[in-house]
């Protein structure tokens, strides 16, 4: 038979009971899910932030179709229709874009 020491009750509380509150279950759950968050949270604006500065600039796209015309790659019509199509009006009706050849 094993003996236990006089000086040791078995009420006394051992470091594993102590995770049997409910109240330090409670706090330790939500330090954790706010932790989770804010570590989910700082991913979301990092990977954000990062696909917001791989977007095209509106402005040089229709300069990249007027290089692509000057050198030979698309023709007159080609880059008419796809100015047409991408400002909603017709390239030969703007005074202020000369038609290149």
């Amino acid at each position: 038979m094993v003996s236990i020491p006089a000086d040791v009750r078995p009420t006394d509380p051992v470091w594993t009971d102590m995770w049997a509150d409910p109240k330090l279950q409670a706090v330790t759950s939500i330090v954790v899910l706010g932790i989770t968050l804010a570590a989910v949270f700082y991913l979301m604006a990092r990977f954000r932030d990062y696909a917001a500065k791989d977007g095209r600039d509106p402005l040089s796209v229709p300069l990249n179709f007027e290089e692509m015309l000057g050198r030979g790659d698309i023709t007159e019509a080609e880059y008419r229709k796809i100015m047409a199509k991408s400002r909603g009006d017709s390239i030969s009706a703007r005074p202020d874009r000369p038609t290149l050849q």
